[in-house]
């Protein structure tokens, strides 16, 4: 039976919980985690709301990331607040807080039953595992793709009453804007099916009627699936996927697993960054039988529906990020239970509501309310900033490389050099392959004058990942302070050609063309073996990027390329370059 009496008095006071709860987010930072990558050093956001910028949204990855839809939403906040931690973050309490509500609605709908579906929606939305989605600005993308599907359910419980095309609307576009926040809820037209199975019970009489419940959502399964091809596209072209043996990862599918729904019950701490590891084939066996083992005793025929349909709901949904393909690094993530919880917790509340006496489910449900609130309360202060954060995931994984590469990032800011330095030791040696902390030990010794070290450790972040920008533009600038400046240059420009643009980047190329070089080219008469390197380099800045500026430089060059012949076919590029007043002002 659905319900169409919504309390709006306990859903004020669910919201109102969710808003103190949160209170102390309005005084936290950006994280140098991601916070930086997508939001606070990504010219495409910080500049605000126009055409190009959404169509770079829509038509580019981040970080190996494509969601447009939360992009738009950090550069409408950039627009009208400007860059500030405070309104992404109250903004994310606001959402999470709307979700708690819509929760608590969709469940008196579905059972008319107000103090579980409050009951519910209190421990979805106080669970400390949701403090990931919501104390970090980057995780904009969990709380607002899940408020679109939360929709995506609510409008499907109007189309299962009354099946129209107007009502089917309202279960596509919701669906559609969550995908534009996040693809991994590309579950949900799988999930609309469990609900028709329970509590819904619209497929139990025949054939016929499953087939036409299949088939009215082949549209949802069909968007699934090309923005699904499309995420593990961006993912791999933006070094997303990591190669890990499959004999390494399937051993993690299953721990991974037992962690989420261990989780649920007992958090036991809420780091940020979990790495991967190798376990030996014993530990990959037992989980694999635990896993099985608590399969059978949730799926089995005689086990409660309830229980049945939360337990392939937590599963279902946690297919696209439990580590089949593995992404990022990370062996699993507290933030990936936001959607997969829900289903878990519907299941085993409904179950204990039927099995419990009233008293023992009033205490219980209370324990588990108040419980979860304090937990969150007591863990969310770990957040407030990059140094807390990560010296306190390094108390829960203490062998984290990310972790300490982030703390030590962290410190350089504060000036803490030495401990800095010792983190970035370490987060090297733990994972000599992380491009990160290679590129921080290397502008540590820049730092110290010690440019042949930081030029090695800048070329080894490279070989690890040729696409990492910030190496390559530290590697220009380890060369230049050596005086060796068209090896900067060069690395610059191959920078701006191979990675992309960069605001950093063209700014010292334009410093090159317009002081040292533009000095050097009133010398060249005296010296043509000069002259014939520059030319070699602005031959391939010609083919690397009209925009670069050379104006003034080229204005000069063009005067003195008569001694080499080598120089000949120049002239005309740099009298080109020289009229091009649009080039100079990019």
């Amino acid at each position: 039976m659905i319900s169409r009496k919504p309390n709006l008095t306990l859903s004020a006071l669910l919201f109102l919980c969710v808003l103190l709860l949160y209170l102390p987010v309005l005084d936290f930072s950006f994280l140098n985690f991601d916070d930086n990558a997508y939001i606070t050093e990504n010219p495409f956001v910080v500049t605000g709301l126009s055409w190009e910028n959404i169509e770079w949204a829509f038509l580019h990855t981040r970080v190996g990331h494509w969601h447009p839809l939360t992009w738009i939403s950090h550069m409408l906040d950039c627009s009208l607040f400007g860059l500030s931690p405070f309104v992404p973050h109250i903004e994310n309490v606001l959402i999470h807080a709307l979700n708690g509500v819509l929760v608590f609605l969709l469940l008196n709908r579905l059972f008319a039953e107000r103090w579980f579906a409050l009951v519910i929606a209190g421990i979805f939305a106080f669970h400390p595992l949701r403090i990931e989605s919501v104390a970090w600005v980057s995780e904009r993308k969990d709380v607002l793709s899940v408020f679109f599907a939360l929709l995506t359910f609510h409008g499907y419980l109007s189309f299962s009453q009354e099946r129209s095309w107007r009502r089917y609307l309202f279960v596509l576009i919701p669906f559609v804007l969550g995908l534009l926040c996040k693809p991994s809820i590309v579950v949900v037209p799988v999930l609309l099916l469990l609900l028709d199975i329970w509590p819904l019970r619209q497929i139990s009489n025949g054939e016929g009627l499953l087939s036409a419940r299949v088939l009215e959502k082949l549209p949802l399964l069909a968007l699934a699936f090309a923005v699904s091809l499309f995420a593990l596209s961006a993912q791999a072209e933006g070094g997303g996927i990591h190669n890990i043996p499959f004999s390494d990862r399937m051993p993690n599918v299953f721990l991974s697993f037992l962690a989420y729904f261990g989780k649920l019950f007992w958090t036991g701490g809420v780091g940020i960054f979990y790495p991967f590891q190798s376990y030996p084939p014993g530990v990959g066996v037992g989980a694999f039988f635990g896993f099985a083992f608590l399969s059978y005793c949730f799926l089995r025929r005689s086990t409660p529906i309830a229980l049945r349909i939360g337990y392939l709901w937590f599963l279902v949904s946690l297919l696209p990020v439990i580590g089949f393909i593995p992404v990022g690094g990370q062996s699993f993530a507290d933030r990936w239970t936001y959607l997969p919880h829900l289903g878990l917790l519907i299941g085993v509340g409904w179950w204990c509501r039927e099995r419990l006496s009233s008293t023992f489910l009033v205490s219980s449900s209370l324990i588990a309310v108040v419980g979860s609130f304090y937990a969150t309360s007591t863990f969310l202060p770990n957040w407030r900033d990059s140094e807390t954060l990560f010296r306190y995931t390094l108390q829960l994984t203490p062998n984290n490389f990310m972790a300490h590469s982030n703390l030590g990032a962290a410190l350089l800011e504060r000036g803490e050099r030495r401990e800095a330095f010792f983190h970035f030791t370490e987060a090297a040696r733990l994972n000599p392959h992380y491009p990160v902390a290679l590129n921080h030990l290397g502008f540590m010794h820049a730092d110290r004058g010690e440019y042949d070290q930081a030029i090695s450790k800048f070329e080894q972040a490279i070989a690890r990942d040729p696409a990492f920008g910030p190496a390559r533009y530290n590697l220009g600038l380890a060369h230049q302070r050596k005086g060796e400046l068209l090896a900067a240059a060069t690395i610059w420009l191959r920078q701006l050609r191979e990675v992309g643009p960069d605001p950093s980047t063209k700014r010292q190329l334009e410093i090159q063309f317009t002081s040292q070089f533009a000095g050097s080219c009133l010398n060249v008469r005296r010296k043509v073996r000069d002259i014939e390197e520059l030319a070699d380099f602005t031959f391939e800045a010609e083919r690397t990027s009209e925009e670069l500026p050379f104006r003034k430089t080229a204005l000069e060059l063009s005067k003195c390329l008569t001694l080499s012949s080598r120089a000949h076919g120049l002239r005309d590029i740099l009298n080109e370059y020289g009229r091009d007043e649009a080039s100079f002002q990019q």
